[in-house]
């Protein structure tokens, strides 16, 4: 009989365990190294009922930082616990407990630990903040509730930017990195560069220089990603708020036209690859584009026998890797006649390819018209289900195109057709600009009547001058444009390369 009743203390002893209890955490701040403002709240249960000599001990994660002065507030935590309680600082630990002289807590009281003095881990991640024991006095009564887990967040790299040498696309370029960790960099981290999603190679990559960080450095590179670590022992810490300056080289742009891509990643690191800091830098606005030969313009008037000439100008959009000589010529045998360039070539460097070149035009005086017309093609760029016609309107009755209209077929849409332009004689003794616009006509509905939809530029120029003999000079210019996007089956006109000469028939 003496052993049941032993056996039944026993069994109660140990299932009074502070069953029905439950605990939450809250914070003002989770950036690393930050003082977090944490708050631990506590509802009580009924089994038992919060004693009088309870004894809540807070155990943070060995990462927070608790200093000796930590406490917790006596104001928030008296709205709903009476009587004294006194508060310990050990290891971690923040050590309420009840000095017996207020009642017992009814269940469902919601305590608030304020916490003050405690910092967050050095690192970011997600962690654990620790557990919330819950015993009384003698010990007799426990209880350990699991707290739970928070993100720490990493800390701020100021003054950040990136600079790259050039943006052309499928060039090589150098990469200069300015950043300042808001907090120092242990002597064995790391400093990491995520590049935009396109550049997915970086093997040729190495470390030019650096500044702001002592020591011996190594560098790696994974798909976007170039990893800068300071070899253990070989340099000390570095301080935060101090500005730290990569220069890479052996950069290749990936080939390709247009945004480079939304941002570039930073990051310092400990040597256990944890974030310290981070920050985004914005590269939305580079551009990448192909290395150009670019001119001036695209048309010059040249007086017959004007000694000065017209002038162009040549230049380079990027320096070139070596001396890169430009022929300079004339496109067809009728012009290279009647036309001279001067210089004819001209070389750049890597020190003069940002200084223009004028390139003089002259025309001599020949004392004789050259009676020519000139032309140019159209063709499709898809196949039709029905043929198409093409009618050529010009504006003006001085112009004639030879044949009016082309008809394309299924089987001979790809074929460029030749359209001839002739100037007449006009009425008109002054100068006038005129053109030629192009009207479609067919069954296929993709094709009928949409004329501004399908050609990119419907017009060709023709400009008209008349002349001091009893001749017209003619002038066709077209310049072709990229095909809209919202096109959907276009045509194309073939682009003329150089101003044409049309000159009109001979008076009677």
């Amino acid at each position: 009989m003496r052993l049941c009743i032993a056996l039944v203390l026993l069994s109660v002893a140990f299932g009074a365990v502070f069953a029905g209890y439950d605990d939450t955490v809250s914070w003002t701040n989770a950036t690393v190294l930050a003082e977090s403002g944490l708050s631990v709240t506590l509802t009580t249960g009924s089994d038992p009922l919060m004693p009088v000599d309870a004894v809540i001990k807070i155990q943070l994660n060995q990462f927070f930082a608790v200093a000796a002065d930590a406490t917790v507030n006596a104001t928030a935590l008296g709205q709903t616990m009476d009587g004294t309680w006194s508060v310990s600082v050990a290891a971690n630990s923040l050590t309420v407990q009840r000095n017996s002289d207020g009642r017992v807590l009814d269940n469902g009281t919601v305590l608030l630990f304020q916490l003050t003095g405690v910092t967050n881990p050095i690192r970011a991640g997600l962690i654990t903040v620790g557990d919330l024991e819950l015993s009384n006095a003698d010990n007799s009564l426990t209880h350990t509730l699991p707290l739970p887990t928070m993100q720490i967040e990493p800390g701020r790299i100021w003054n950040s930017h990136v600079t790259f040498a050039n943006l052309l696309s499928g060039r090589r370029t150098s990469l200069t990195i300015y950043l300042t960790p808001a907090h120092f960099v242990p002597n064995d981290g790391v400093v990491v560069i995520y590049l935009p999603y396109a550049y997915s190679s970086l093997s040729t990559v190495a470390l030019s220089s650096h500044s702001g960080m002592d020591g011996t450095f190594t560098l790696a590179t994974q798909n976007n990603l170039i990893r800068i670590q300071r070899v253990a022992g070989s340099g000390t810490d570095s301080a935060g708020m101090q500005e730290v300056v990569i220069e890479l080289s052996g950069i290749v742009h990936p080939l390709l036209e247009g945004p480079m891509g939304p941002s570039v990643l930073l990051q310092t690191l400990d040597g256990s690859s944890r974030i310290i800091d981070q920050e985004y830098v914005d590269t939305s606005l580079n551009y990448l584009s192909k290395a150009q030969v670019q001119i001036s313009s695209t048309s010059l008037r040249v007086a017959e026998g004007d000694i000065t000439g017209a002038q162009y100008a040549v230049v380079l959009s990027a320096p070139p890797y070596g001396d890169t000589a430009i022929t300079l010529s004339i496109g067809d045998a009728g012009s290279r006649a009647a036309l001279t360039l001067q210089p004819q070539s001209v070389v750049f460097t890597a020190v003069n390819w940002s200084n223009a070149v004028q390139i003089t035009v002259t025309v001599p005086v020949d004392d004789h018209v050259g009676l020519r017309n000139d032309s140019y093609e159209i063709s499709l760029l898809s196949q039709p289900i029905s043929n198409v016609i093409v009618h050529m309107a010009p504006r003006d009755p001085f112009i004639v195109t030879l044949p009016e209209e082309v008809v394309f077929t299924a089987s001979s849409w790809g074929t460029a057709q030749v359209i001839n332009v002739v100037a007449l004689t006009a009425a008109s003794n002054v100068s006038a600009i005129s053109g030629i616009s192009h009207q479609l006509t067919s069954n296929d509905i993709n094709y009928d009547g949409k004329n501004d939809e399908v050609f990119p530029q419907n017009e060709v120029l023709v400009y008209f001058e008349p002349l001091s003999m009893p001749q017209y000079l003619v002038r066709g210019e077209h310049r072709q444009k990229p095909l809209s996007l919202k096109m959907q089956i276009p045509v194309k006109l073939a682009r003329v390369e150089h101003t044409l000469i049309l000159k009109g028939l001979q008076r009677a």
